[in-house]
């Protein structure tokens, strides 16, 4: 007999079709996961169970490979989780202690994952409020911004050179008072390195601030803030309730691109691109207001050709679209309805983990599914398989 996280369970659409398929990982958790790939053919997702330690369960091969056993990897309680994979021999999570607030880091490398340890700059303990945002720019970097016990939003940065963290900012003026977890991107272009940091403002307006550098080991002295001080842009067209989901992207031409998303006060779904060459943000004035709506924070990723992005949407749905490299949009807002097989009558937050192919996973003839991961209502994580031909197109509403 299968193990009960092996069970695959049949999920109905309105139509009757039985092309989308749910697989009950079991593990129950109070938050959203996180999933990582070290490899093209490696997965794993790591949450924090209800006694707050961390868990992970992994899976080497294509999406329909089975997982393994849910291990424990953490004899500290956390509260939150945030990873990133630098190369293919390293995965790096971040987590803020429950007992304390204390950054932590846990690394995985060739031997396996390393125990938590707490991240100092200049000897200095790092206190977290709420979440962390990582991200990279090769193998050798690693960068951190997170709110500390004052609001204030700090950067921090660690390269395998000197292998040890090292505050970010020029200097302490362009400290911000921020309502939610800033969000960077990190990468590099012609031989230049760039940090984009987004954060919520009180009143809830999105604010932008660039740092472009030459030397990955010592981007505070070879780079320059724009804004400079304590200058920040914010960005017209209202206030968001959500933290924006960003995500860089290089087109065809090597032009890079940096796409933004959120909520409105109406849950309508907004977007924004910056692209290489542009001195302003697209739309200019406002966001680009979908007329699709959002029941969770919008959630996207980007592999080599596409952008997805997803955020449930009524009993039972993860709505999902796609776009381009650019940010144009390639197929419009659909409806994924993952039916009501038992445990998944009320959806959270979706995670995404694409494995299409060059034409995406929303073109004809992609065999390769999308995996959404989400929270049932009997509180055990559910992996959702959605092939092209299970797709239901929104009908656009006023």
């Amino acid at each position: 007999m299968a193990a009960p996280e092996e069970t695959v369970l049949q999920a109905e659409r309105d139509a009757g079709s039985s092309d989308a398929y749910a697989r009950n990982l079991e593990g129950r958790f109070n938050r959203m996961p996180i999933v990582l790939s070290r490899a093209p053919d490696h997965t794993d997702v790591l949450h924090i169970g209800l006694n707050s330690k961390l868990y992970v369960k992994s899976r080497n091969g294509n999406a329909f490979a089975s997982f393994g056993k849910w291990d424990n990897i953490s004899g500290t309680q956390v509260s939150y989780i945030t990873g990133v994979c630098s190369d293919s021999n390293r995965a790096d999570v971040f987590a803020t202690n429950a007992e304390n607030n204390l950054l932590l880091q846990k690394t995985y490398m060739s031997g396996g994952w390393k125990d938590f340890q707490v991240v100092t700059v200049n000897g200095d303990k790092q206190l977290v409020n709420g979440e962390v945002s990582a991200a990279t720019a090769g193998p050798d970097t690693l960068y951190l911004f997170y709110r500390n016990m004052t609001n204030w939003i700090v950067g921090i940065w660690w390269n395998r050179l000197q292998n040890c963290w090292t505050n970010i900012e020029l200097n302490q003026d362009w400290a911000f008072h921020s309502f939610g977890t800033p969000r960077v991107v990190a990468f590099n272009f012609e031989s230049k390195f760039r940090l984009d940091v987004f954060a919520r403002d009180m009143s809830n307006q999105v604010v932008h601030k660039t740092l472009s550098f030459t030397d990955p080991t010592n981007p505070v002295g070879s780079g320059t803030w724009i804004p400079a001080g304590a200058g920040w842009e914010v960005l017209s067209g209202g206030p968001v309730i959500d933290d924006v989901s960003a995500v860089q992207t290089f087109d065809a031409r090597g032009r890079w691109h940096i796409h933004l998303f959120s909520r409105n006060a109406s849950n309508r779904i907004v977007r924004r691109s910056l692209h290489q060459g542009d001195k302003t943000w697209m739309p200019t004035d406002n966001w680009d207001v979908s007329w699709a709506c959002g029941g969770s924070p919008v959630q996207v990723v980007a592999d080599a050709t596409k952008i997805t992005a997803a955020t449930t949407g009524d009993w039972s749905v993860v709505n999902v679209a796609e776009f381009d490299m650019t940010g144009d949009l390639m197929a419009d807002w659909i409806r994924v309805n993952v039916g009501a097989p038992e445990g998944l009558q009320t959806l959270s937050t979706a995670v995404l983990h694409p494995r299409g192919g060059p034409r995406g996973w929303l073109q004809q003839g992609n065999s390769e599914p999308l995996e959404v991961f989400l929270k049932g209502a009997d509180g055990t994580l559910h992996e959702i398989f959605v092939r092209q031909e299970n797709l239901v197109l929104l009908k656009k509403t006023n």
